[in-house]
């Protein structure tokens, strides 16, 4: 954030014509020390204005990243049943926040509320889920091909 932007800018003013004010009405000084003084203390002003937006407003700032909100890929739970070739409810959590969508299953097969499911596309605003243990069998199976060990 540059030093200088609108909110540095309206504390100065705000604080150079508070104390030059109250300066030329209660005090004996010079103009031109008065003068020195109110910029000194718009100077002051600005910068505790800044300290306060860049240590406590910007420092809980970050970049969005639009990998955080992608959808396929995350594990969810059935809300609301899910019929077989019909559509359901899933809940899950996205960049730290809840959220519920409607789901079909990717196999068309049922899935009961409370099951664990995969996202593995969305369109259209509707997700479409598989079962998490399915995927996880799948993988294993695999791994276990990949190695060479006979599936039992």
């Amino acid at each position: 954030m540059p030093w200088f932007n609108f909110a540095t800018l309206t504390a100065f003013l705000t604080w150079f014509g508070g104390a030059g004010l109250l300066l030329s009405h209660y005090s004996t000084l010079m103009v031109v020390v008065i003068l020195l003084a109110a910029i000194v203390a718009g100077l002051l002003g600005a910068a505790v204005i800044f300290w306060l937006v860049v240590k406590l407003l910007l420092s809980h700032d970050r970049a969005l990243d639009p990998a955080d909100y992608e959808r396929v890929g995350v594990l969810g739970r059935v809300n609301s049943p899910i019929s077989a070739g019909g559509t359901g409810e899933i809940i899950f959590s996205l960049a730290g926040t809840r959220h519920t969508c409607g789901a079909r299953s990717e196999d068309s097969q049922p899935l009961a509320r409370g099951s664990e499911v995969v996202i593995t596309r969305y369109e259209h605003g509707l997700a479409y889920v598989r079962r998490w243990d399915e995927m996880i069998d799948e993988k294993r199976a695999d791994i276990q091909a990949y190695n060479g060990v006979k599936p039992e």
